[in-house]
């Protein structure tokens, strides 16, 4: 068993660090999720989520991004909490069928100084294994706030 790699923690208000992982990129993609039939079901059941018995929704692509957990390099600490503030821009560039194996991958995309903190913008790529092109690209906004907690 190989030890898992060394993450580079960066304090949250430390604007130049979190600039050069910014210019650094994505990191790897992430290991394989499959998302079957049975679980559409179930998340079209418990949504209302129409399908078509092919492809899997973009609103399932965006809710399972914490399953595909995609490997960072890197780590934002020092904070005494964060609050995510949600998905200000979301594609669905090409589908992806029910039973393929999805991979992700993240990025930092921005981060810089708010009022309340430091605001820093994730962006996800989610890929059918053999796909030209993504399946969704999300991005995510959070505040990272010092202080107590």
């Amino acid at each position: 068993m190989s030890a898992a790699p060394l993450l580079r923690v960066v304090p949250f208000d430390d604007l130049a660090a979190l600039g050069e992982i910014v210019e650094g990129g994505f990191d790897d993609w992430g290991q394989p999720v499959v998302i079957d039939e049975a679980t559409l079901a179930a998340f079209a059941r418990i949504t209302g989520t129409s399908t078509d018995g092919r492809h899997i929704p973009g609103a399932m692509l965006q809710a399972y991004l914490p399953k595909f957990d995609p490997p960072r390099s890197w780590a934002i600490g020092g904070h005494a909490g964060a609050i995510n503030l949600g998905s200000p821009a979301t594609r669905y560039p090409a589908p992806a069928e029910i039973g393929a194996s999805l991979r992700a991958r993240c990025r930092l995309a921005s981060a810089k100084a708010s009022p309340k903190g430091t605001l820093v913008t994730l962006e996800f790529q989610v890929r059918a294994d053999g796909a030209a092109a993504d399946c969704l690209t999300a991005f995510v906004e959070l505040l990272y706030m010092g202080g107590r907690a």
